[in-house]
């Protein structure tokens, strides 16, 4: 992370205007604060706090043209549009927020959508109280009530959005308090845990089982862009046999269990495809991947010619780098993250299913729909809708879009047309 420069600083400001033309602006006494991420994100630090982003390569772009045309949005060619005059978050550009809780995923999600609709973003991120995580969305007006004191005040400084994006149960309520407070559009991404007709847009995915309707946007994949790959992947990755297999491991979800034994059955089977394919593996386990399965897939694939792994936590994280280099992936079946950001890469994927156990949010929609009240009960989010992964992975094979190119194309279409419909929102 880049420190923190305390000088007053010009900060660079731009987005893309519908034609894909990056505007830009220089704003003047403010502190630049940039981070790079994973996602190759700048964001940059207003001087009211906020974290406005923008692609690194929009970034750059955009500071080229405001260099060498400071008095104009860009430098267009004498057969182009005239200048358009430079934006202004505070005069032009509408003002979005960015929900981020704690889920890397859905954050990431969020991330993704922004920047594919061309919209400059504020992130604001949310702190919850302990304990309150599980309060269900009884209101149509919101509530910050889980919400940490500082999170709060937080909320309710700046300028008022025009447009909110958010993923999660608590971001819900909160967004929803945005509404009531201050008329924003909302989108919603994955689960609403709330009336569907409560927000604007509801983007999600199969195994959500999201009630359709006309504010809907029922996608194939998570917002995911797809991975341009590496033409010279990392040095030691390059010398190991080909084709290279990426090992990507999870951990439990909702209704699946990956133990020790999972772990040792996913051992087994990367070495029968290493023997049938004569090539070489890359384990990768992730944040939700338990010590114990850990330990146990560690063990059940000793390291020698032709084996890379990386255990979080432990070792230096190279999964992005197994991304760039992989030729076909193996993926747990407990994360559609994971399985999408393999699919990303246009490589095939297998899915390697999991065991099943019964959890007590199982047992009470059961309960409840021997009633007739399960869809109630999970529309107000008093219980979650069941996330049917399994069926979904088991769509997304026979649809045969872990086949190869087809699910990079497809992502690639889903989040344009998502952003469209994201962007008609924001103007």
């Amino acid at each position: 992370m880049l420190g923190e420069q305390h000088d007053p600083q010009p900060v660079l400001v731009g987005r893309r205007d519908a034609g894909g033309r990056i505007l830009a602006s220089i704003q003047h006494g403010a502190r630049l604060g940039a981070r790079q991420d994973s996602l190759e994100t700048i964001k940059y630090k207003d001087c009211h706090s906020s974290v406005v982003a923008m692609s690194r390569k929009a970034a750059q772009e955009a500071q080229f043209r405001s260099m060498h045309a400071p008095q104009r949005a860009c430098a267009p060619k004498q057969d182009s549009m005239p200048a358009q005059a430079p934006p202004s978050p505070a005069l032009g550009a509408p003002v979005v927020w960015a929900l981020y809780a704690k889920r890397p995923g859905d954050n990431a999600q969020i991330e993704t959508l922004a920047q594919a609709a061309g919209l400059l973003f504020i992130v604001q991120r949310l702190r919850f109280r302990k304990g309150l995580e599980a309060l269900p969305n009884l209101r149509s007006g919101g509530s910050l009530f889980s919400l940490t004191a500082e999170t709060q005040r937080s909320l309710q400084k700046g300028p008022p959005p025009a447009l909110v994006i958010a993923a999660g149960k608590r971001s819900a309520s909160a967004a929803l308090w945005l509404k009531a407070r201050h008329g924003p559009r909302l989108v919603h991404l994955g689960r609403t845990w709330a009336p569907g007709e409560w927000f604007d847009l509801i983007v999600t995915t199969p195994q959500y089982r999201q009630p359709a309707g006309p504010n809907v946007v029922l996608n194939s994949f998570p917002l995911t862009s797809p991975r341009r790959l590496s033409d010279q992947p990392a040095a030691d990755l390059a010398a190991l046999p080909r084709p290279r297999l990426l090992v990507a491991v999870g951990g439990d979800a909702a209704g699946i269990r990956f133990d020790a034994a999972a772990a040792r059955a996913v051992a087994r089977r990367a070495i029968e495809r290493q023997e049938q394919d004569c090539g070489s593996l890359m384990v990768a386990t992730s944040p939700r991947t338990s010590p114990e399965a850990a330990a146990a897939l560690k063990a059940s694939l000793p390291t020698g010619p032709g084996r890379i792994i990386s255990i979080f936590g432990e070792d230096p994280n190279r999964y992005r780098d197994f991304l760039d280099a992989a030729d076909a992936a193996l993926v747990t079946g407990d994360s559609v993250s994971m399985v999408a950001e393999a699919a990303a890469t246009g490589r095939r994927v297998e899915i390697f299913d999991l065991p099943r156990r019964p959890d007590l949010s199982a047992r009470l929609r059961q309960g409840l729909a021997l009633l007739g009240l399960e869809a109630r009960a999970a529309a107000l989010g008093l219980v979650d809708s069941g996330r049917e992964i399994g069926a979904y992975m088991a769509g997304l094979q026979a649809e045969g879009w872990l086949d190869g190119d087809r699910a990079a194309d497809r992502m690639a279409a889903e989040l344009a047309a998502t952003a469209d419909r994201v962007r008609a929102l924001a103007t």
